[in-house]
C-alpha cells in the first residue's frame, strides 16, 4: 500500500510545479514532467507550494513539500520526453 502521505506531498509539488510554468506535461505521455528551463517559473513553484501549505491545514511539514518541489523539478525530463525522443530517433 502506498504512502498517502508521500502521494500527497508529490500530487501538491508536482500541482504547483504545473500552475508555476516551471514544468510541463508532455502532450503524449502524460505521466512525463518536461523541466521548462525558467528560473522564476521554479522560484514561483515554491512559493505556490508554500501558499497551498499554509491555505491548507498542514499534516505535512513545509520542509518536505519543499524537497518534493525540488524533486519533481529535478525528476523532470529536460527539453523534452525521453519517450517521445526515443521514438523520434528509432
Amino acid at each position: 500500500m502506498p504512502n498517502q502521505y508521500a502521494l500527497s506531498l508529490e500530487d501538491a509539488a508536482i500541482a504547483a510545479a504545473l500552475r508555476a510554468g516551471a514544468v510541463r506535461l508532455c502532450a503524449r505521455h502524460h505521466d512525463v514532467w518536461i523541466r521548462v528551463g525558467d528560473p522564476e517559473a521554479e522560484k514561483r513553484a515554491y512559493a505556490i507550494a508554500t501558499n497551498m501549505w499554509k491555505a491548507d491545514d498542514p499534516v505535512s511539514d513545509r520542509e518536505d513539500l519543499m524537497d518534493a518541489v525540488k524533486n519533481v523539478l529535478e525528476m523532470a525530463a529536460e527539453d523534452e520526453c525521453p519517450t517521445c525522443g526515443s521514438i523520434r530517433d528509432a
